[in-house]
C-alpha cells in the first residue's frame, strides 16, 4: 500500500482514538436533493452548440463524531445523472468531505483532511464559485470541454504546535490527484506537497511569518492520450514576511517570495524573485481587508525572461443579513494540477460575490468575475480572457425543504480557437433534510 494511502488512514486512525478513549456527541444529517439543469452548450464547444436537460439525483448524508479534545465529520453525496437528449453521457456523480482533528496535548494539534469529487460535468461547483474557497482546493482556472468522467482527490495532513500567543509551527504534507483516464484529451496529474509554516514574534509590535514548501508533480497519459506529455517538475518555494503592528486593527509588512522549479524534460528551468509591500486590516470577524503590491522576475534558463507587477486587494466585509467579498489580483502562478497543464501563468483578474436574506427563508446571492491568463510557456504561448456571471434564490417553504432557483454565465475568448466558448445555465434544485440532526452520546 502506497504512503499516499496510508498517511491519511494512520492521521484518521489517531484522532479516532482520542474520540474512543473519552465520551463524544454523535450526529447524522440524512438529505437528498433532485434538480433539474438547462445547458445550452453542453460539451462546452465554440460551434456545433447542443442543448440539453439534466436531471440529478443525489442522496447524501453528514455524520459526526465530537469529543472534549478531538472529533471527526464526513460528508457524501453520491448522484446519478440522466442527459435528456444525450443519453450516452448518463453517469455517476460523487462528492465527498471527510475532516478529522485532535488536541493531542495542551499545545499541540493535528487535523487530517480529504475531499474527493468524481464527475463529468466539465465545471465543477469550485471552478465556478468566486467567493473565497479553501486554498488547499482552489478551482481549475483552464477549459476543459466534453462530458468525459474525471476525479479529483486532495488529502492533507498538519501538525499544529503552539508555542507562545501568536507564535506556532504548522508542519503539514498533501497529496493532489486528477484522474483523466476516460479522456483523452487530459492527463492524470499527482503533486505530492510537504510544507511548513513558523508564525514568531519578536516583540508585541514586531513579528514574522516564514513558509516553505517542495512540490514534486508527476503527469501520465492514457493510451489514446493525443496530445504531448508534460513534463514532470520539482519546485521549491519560500516566503518570508515582517510585520509591524501598526495600531490594534492595522498590521504592515514587506515580504520576500522565492520559487526555483526544475524540469525532468525539455522544458526551461527558472527562478521567480518577488518582493512586496502591503498592509491587513481587521475588526472582529466582521471585516477583513488586504493589500499589498511588489513587482516579479522570473529569470528563466536559455530562453526569455518575463517580469511584470504583482499584487492584490480583497475584502470581505459580513453584514447582519449577509455579507459582500470582493478581490482584484494579479501576477503569476502556475497551472500545474489543472485540467489542461499550462505551467507558467501571468495573470490578472477581479470578482465579486454577495449574498443577502431577503427575508427569514430566502436568501439570494450573485457573483461576477473576469480573469485573463497568458500561458507563456505553452506552445504556441496563447491567452484566453475568461468572464463569469451568476445569481441565486433559495427559498425555504418548509424546516425541511430547501428550493434553488440559479442562472449562470462562462465565456471563454482566445486566439486559440479550440478554447472558446460561451455557456448559459438555469437550473432549479430540491433538497429534504431535517432541520437538526439526529444526535446520540456515548
Amino acid at each position: 500500500m502506497k504512503l499516499k494511502t496510508i498517511l491519511p488512514i494512520v492521521l484518521a486512525s489517531v484522532c479516532f482514538s482520542y474520540l474512543s478513549a473519552a465520551a463524544f456527541e454523535a450526529t447524522f444529517i440524512p438529505r437528498v436533493q433532485a434538480r433539474e439543469e438547462y445547458t445550452d452548450n453542453v460539451d462546452l464547444n465554440r460551434d456545433n452548440k447542443q442543448d440539453d436537460f439534466i436531471t440529478t439525483v443525489t442522496p447524501g448524508f453528514t455524520a459526526g463524531l465530537k469529543g472534549k479534545t478531538a472529533g471527526m465529520e464526513l460528508s457524501a453525496d453520491p448522484g446519478y445523472s440522466f442527459y435528456a437528449n444525450h443519453s450516452e453521457k448518463d453517469d455517476w456523480n460523487v462528492s465527498s468531505n471527510f475532516n478529522a482533528w485532535a488536541n493531542t496535548s495542551k499545545n499541540t494539534r493535528l487535523e487530517v483532511r480529504d475531499y474527493f469529487y468524481l464527475t463529468s460535468d466539465p465545471l465543477s461547483e469550485r471552478d465556478v464559485n468566486v467567493a473565497p474557497v479553501d486554498p488547499n482546493q482552489p478551482p481549475d482556472t483552464t477549459v476543459r470541454k466534453g462530458r468525459n468522467q474525471y476525479y479529483r482527490n486532495n488529502a492533507s495532513g498538519n501538525f499544529i504546535y503552539q508555542f507562545g500567543k501568536y507564535d506556532s509551527l504548522n508542519l503539514g504534507f498533501m497529496y493532489r490527484r486528477l484522474d483523466n483516464s476516460k479522456d483523452r484529451f487530459y492527463e492524470d496529474n499527482q503533486g505530492y506537497i510537504p510544507s511548513m509554516q513558523l508564525d514568531y514574534w519578536f516583540t508585541s509590535h514586531f513579528g514574522s511569518r516564514l513558509m516553505a514548501s517542495y512540490t514534486r508533480g508527476t503527469y501520465d497519459r492514457s493510451k489514446n492520450f493525443t496530445s504531448t506529455r508534460t513534463d514532470d517538475f520539482d519546485s521549491y518555494y519560500g516566503n518570508l514576511r515582517l510585520i509591524s503592528k501598526l495600531s490594534r486593527h492595522v498590521d504592515g509588512f514587506v515580504q520576500y517570495e522565492h520559487t526555483r522549479r526544475h524540469f525532468n524534460g525539455r522544458s526551461h528551468d527558472y527562478m521567480i524573485y518577488n518582493p512586496s509591500v502591503g498592509f491587513t486590516y481587521q475588526v472582529l470577524d466582521h471585516t477583513n481587508l488586504e493589500a499589498y503590491g511588489g513587482y516579479f522576475y522570473r529569470d528563466v534558463d536559455s530562453a526569455s525572461n518575463n517580469q511584470a507587477p504583482s499584487g492584490s486587494l480583497s475584502l470581505t466585509q459580513q453584514f447582519n443579513r449577509g455579507s459582500l467579498y470582493l478581490n482584484a489580483n494579479g501576477g503569476y502562478q502556475s497551472a500545474d494540477f489543472t485540467s489542461e497543464a499550462n505551467g507558467y501563468t501571468q495573470y490578472y483578474e477581479g470578482r465579486a460575490a454577495f449574498n443577502y436574506q431577503l427575508a427569514r427563508r430566502v436568501n439570494a446571492d450573485i457573483f461576477g468575475s473576469y480573469r485573463r491568463d497568458k500561458y507563456k510557456d505553452a506552445s504556441p504561448s496563447y491567452t484566453n480572457h475568461t468572464s463569469r456571471a451568476g445569481a441565486g434564490l433559495v427559498i425555504q417553504p418548509l424546516n425541511w425543504l430547501f428550493v434553488r432557483f440559479e442562472y449562470s454565465f462562462r465565456n471563454v475568448s482566445s486566439r486559440d480557437n479550440s478554447q472558446e466558448y460561451t455557456e448559459n445555465r438555469g437550473l432549479v434544485s430540491f433538497t429534504l433534510t431535517p432541520p437538526r440532526p439526529f444526535r446520540t452520546v456515548q
